[in-house]
């Protein structure tokens, strides 16, 4: 069923996709420029009332035959609009007015976000057992909308599509760019491969913190030991398949919130470790997002009714606990034997999931791949060949490629947008990133 115009499911809308396209157009946001785009809620599950928030923005340039990229947040549970308004095409001051923003991916490619799982941003169930609590449940409810989204802007389908996201992202794409391309053969969708940025993908071989840790000078030797220790004890639950043990050793080590400080908070005085070169709070703009979307006109602009913006929905981050700390790895690897692209993006600053962090799945020397990545060419990355500024680092093999942003963090088009647009602008027309 598909339901574009309030909170109430709308059956009738089911056959009238015109009807359906019409409704879903954003007319009179507030304080914003005129920028073409649709929202609403399609419904993934009948039995449980599971529906799906959506904000499409056709790109700026050649929308009839542009890529279309489907934009997953991590968290888990945080909204993909933190994308939309953090580093995508639009922005909110702190005066709630919006402006349009340069270098955003809108301009070459259209991106629909996608407040999953279900229960983040605007995404919601009416009962508990609507919630996913693994990357099954997240792919089938992602399956099932893209189905529905394509029936609505069919004049859509035939155009590439990708799926891309960041963070804990890294479990959503490789999840549903599997269900896809298992599916190739009666889903009629163009799928053509999948992006991941900082992503945890494989967590047993990328709890890699205290070479980093110690490197940049955040620890000394024997802190550096101590975070080595816990790291072996995160990697001997997993291999116990004690998910949920595995996941309170590392929310001991890496987490920092108000109710829980982790051994690496109180040992470098990080609140957070997102980015190398910001020791506060980052992305303070979020707040700015979140007062615009509870404005009544806003509201009414993008058909949502009273209903209540959760950026960060807890709830859903609860119930995929015992899905944080499992692999994703096999996926991923099945999609790049399939021949479709995939794209890993490393911001150098990111402690988090950082640099070390991904190497640790590309350098595991079991993984199917490590010969070939090991022997791929490395490559120096610019925008422009005549740049003095250097964009980052790119090696892969084949359709694979891993690139490094420099002067990034965990949010790599946040810190880097023109770099981060080239480089997405690079991988989906597979243009060398040594050129």
């Amino acid at each position: 069923m598909i339901c574009l115009h309030s909170l109430t499911v709308c059956p009738k809308l089911a056959n009238k996709t015109s009807e359906a396209k019409s409704l879903s157009a954003v007319k009179g946001l507030p304080n914003a420029p005129t920028v073409e785009s649709y929202t609403g809620f399609i419904t993934v599950n009948d039995k449980y009332d599971s529906n799906i928030f959506f904000w499409f923005i056709p790109a700026f340039k050649t929308p009839k035959t542009a890529p279309v990229v489907v934009w997953l947040e991590g968290g888990p549970g945080i909204s993909s609009l933190f994308s939309l308004f953090t580093f995508g095409p639009l922005s909110v001051d702190p005066a709630l007015n919006v402006t349009k923003r340069d270098n955003s991916w809108a301009e070459e490619v259209s991106v629909l976000y996608v407040d999953n799982p279900v229960g983040a941003g605007y995404s919601f169930t009416k009962n508990k057992l609507g919630y996913s609590r693994d990357e099954n449940n997240v792919a089938d409810n992602l399956y099932e909308f893209l189905q529905q989204f394509y029936i609505v802007f069919d004049d859509y389908r035939a155009n590439e599509l990708y799926i891309a996201g960041q963070s804990y992202g890294g479990k959503y794409v490789p999840a549903l760019g599997y269900r896809l391309m298992v599916s190739a053969g009666v889903s009629r969708l163009n799928f053509r491969g999948i992006a991941v940025g900082n992503g945890l993908i494989d967590p047993i071989h990328q709890m890699n913190y205290a070479n980093v840790f110690k490197t940049m000078g955040l620890m000394d030797e024997l802190e550096a030991q101590e975070v080595h220790r816990r790291e072996t004890a995160i990697r001997t639950a997993i291999t116990a398949k004690d998910y949920l043990k595995a996941l309170q050793l590392y929310s001991d080590l890496m987490v920092s919130t108000p109710e829980l400080v982790g051994y690496a908070t109180t040992t470098t005085g990080y609140a957070q470790f997102y980015d190398l070169y910001q020791s506060g709070p980052l992305y303070k703009s979020i707040v700015n997002t979140i007062k615009y979307l509870s404005k009544t006109q806003t509201r009414s602009a993008i058909h949502v009714g009273p209903l209540e913006y959760n950026f960060s929905n807890k709830t859903t981050g609860d119930y995929l606990h015992n899905d944080f700390m499992q692999s994703i790895e096999p996926n991923l690897t099945a999609i790049i034997d399939g021949k479709y692209k995939v794209l890993l993006f490393t911001g150098n600053f990111d402690l988090t999931v950082g640099v070390d962090s991904i190497n640790g799945l590309l350098e595991w020397k079991d993984w199917k791949y490590y010969k070939d990545y090991s022997l791929g060419k490395r490559f120096i990355w610019k925008v422009s060949p005549n740049d003095t500024q250097i964009a980052g680092y790119a090696k892969g093999f084949g359709n694979f490629n891993h690139v490094i942003v420099r002067d990034a963090g965990h949010c790599a088009q946040c810190d880097q947008p023109k770099a981060t647009l080239d480089m997405i602008t690079r991988f989906i027309g597979s243009k060398p990133f040594g050129l």
